[in-house]
């Protein structure tokens, strides 16, 4: 349902680990794998191998593996997980989901969210994935989701205001343009088979959400 419906790259992090067969449903045979710092050992519970490792492994052992691997210093400006990120689009990925992004470290999570609307500048899509949540950001585009009546769909403005149009949901809008401080957007649904949201001007973050 959300942005990236076929990856091209995943990330494994350290963050709260997701059930397996949720990450199955983003495997494929051409997939590229990146497990960032203590995604590791992540990646290696759920029966994958990645195909580059990077961290600055202050939490843990680097792993000892044949595998390509990029230790970083732990004085740094980005997290783990952004090194990743950026790694993967330099390799020429525009479909990224990752893995572990969320969890009890929020403002870990709150850098990851940020992170979405990053890799859209650099011309990917990312798509922060848990076992209730797909997190992904739009900037002045159209995305369409499919009906699912057992999920939530939330909207916030990210980095500044922006103007939404949102179309086959129970709270349509038009033209409406949302503050920074917006909290409007929670919790709506959509109500026809198929639904869009356009963020006419800047940049909106989505949630699809599980209900229970």
């Amino acid at each position: 349902m959300g942005i990236v419906k076929k990856a091209d790259c995943l990330i494994f992090s350290a963050g709260a680990r997701v059930d397996e067969d949720v990450v199955r449903q983003y495997v494929s045979d051409s997939v590229y794998m990146i497990a960032a710092d203590g995604g590791y050992d992540f990646c290696r519970a759920v029966g994958c191998t990645p195909n580059f490792i990077v961290g600055d492994f202050d939490s843990g052992e680097c792993p000892q593996t044949d595998i390509e691997t990029l230790r970083l210093s732990p004085f740094k400006d980005d997290t783990d997980s952004a090194a990743a990120v950026y790694k993967a689009i330099e390799r020429g990925y525009k479909h990224i989901v990752l893995f572990g992004g969320t969890g009890s470290r929020l403002d870990h999570t709150f850098a990851d969210f940020y992170l979405c609307a990053t890799a859209k500048q650099m011309g990917a899509d990312l798509m922060l994935v848990d076992n209730r949540h797909q997190i992904f950001s739009l900037c002045e585009e159209t995305a369409e989701l499919s009906r699912d009546d057992g999920k939530y769909v939330s909207i916030f403005p990210l980095g500044g205001k922006c103007t939404l149009t949102l179309t086959g949901f129970c709270y349509p809008l038009e033209d409406y343009a949302c503050s920074p401080f917006w909290s409007m957007g929670v919790s709506n649904e959509i109500a026809e088979d198929r639904a869009q949201i356009t963020v006419e001007q800047g940049t909106a973050l989505v949630f699809i959400t599980q209900k229970d």
